[in-house]
């Protein structure tokens, strides 16, 4: 005889049946249920495990696959966005096929320890969204002028704040947003920013003079200017990293994740300016 203890967060359907089953909420406000008998292989759809108290677990509409120790390559059901999703009917000729030509994961979505982990579901979520990479907008937007400020901007950027009830009514919260960019201006000097400071028109919250010129080695070898020009440049490379930090929110706490890091490289080119004086 084997007992097990299924807590709020990992109740989902079990296959066959069992010998005895208890479900309550106890003092603290978990839902348990305490199955005795023969523990089967749990799989998505099938009848067992009771739903917690206060509503039905979120749908299993996304069908997913993925690397098990055990059997390999194998097909799971999610409530979380990502994979395919079940209720477009174009995707229904790859998920028989999927079903046919692969086994289902054993225990996905339901024995303590073999399904996903909180950490797992919200990982999920994050990689089911995409970030933001770094689109900046230069002023002068073609070239800079050496001595001069170029300035940057950047359109409002959208942040992960994604929110989902599990089993058991508590809700996951999974968000991500920039902690800070590093902008390199490409001439060997960088600096590091916040958020409001680049997002909008180009301002002087962010901006940066260069000293010198960008040349194609032509001019460098062949104009008389050429020795003001920058020695290997043809155009400056200005790298923008946004440093997002993503975490999730589950039962009144806060997990932060493996910061991401998204990196954006574009070349600008800086003329010069020379006044010249003309006799009449």
């Amino acid at each position: 005889m084997a007992v097990v203890v299924l807590l709020a967060e990992t109740v989902a359907a079990a296959a066959g049946s069992f010998a005895a089953q208890d479900c309550h909420t106890t003092p603290e406000g978990q839902y348990i249920c305490v199955i005795t008998g023969t523990i089967p292989i749990i799989n998505p759809g099938d009848p067992g495990i009771k739903p917690p108290p206060g509503g039905e677990p979120a749908p299993l509409e996304y069908f997913k696959i993925t690397i098990d120790p055990v059997v390999g390559e194998c097909w799971y059901w999610s409530s979380i966005p990502g994979g395919l999703d079940s209720s477009d009917p174009a995707n229904d000729a790859t998920i028989i096929f999927t079903i046919l030509s692969l086994p289902s994961c054993p225990g996905a979505t339901g024995i303590p320890g073999t399904g996903p982990t909180i950490d797992e579901l919200a990982w999920e979520v994050l990689r089911s969204f995409t970030l933001a990479t770094p689109q900046p907008i230069f002023a002068p937007p073609d070239s800079g002028i050496t001595g001069l400020a170029t300035y940057l901007g950047h359109d409002p950027i959208a942040e992960l704040d994604y929110s989902e009830t599990l089993p058991g009514g508590i809700a996951l919260v999974v968000k991500a947003f920039i902690s800070e960019i590093d902008v390199d201006w490409g001439d060997g000097t960088g600096s590091n920013y916040l958020i409001d400071d680049l997002v909008g028109e180009p301002s002087a919250a962010i901006s940066h003079s260069y000293d010198l010129k960008t040349c194609t080695p032509e001019y460098r070898e062949e104009h008389p200017s050429g020795g003001l020009c920058h020695p290997t440049l043809e155009a400056y490379p200005v790298t923008i990293t946004f440093n997002w930090v993503a975490g999730y929110e589950y039962d009144a706490g806060w997990v932060q994740l493996q910061d991401v890091e998204l990196t954006q490289t574009t070349l600008y080119d800086v003329d010069e300016v020379v006044g010249i004086v003309t006799r009449p």
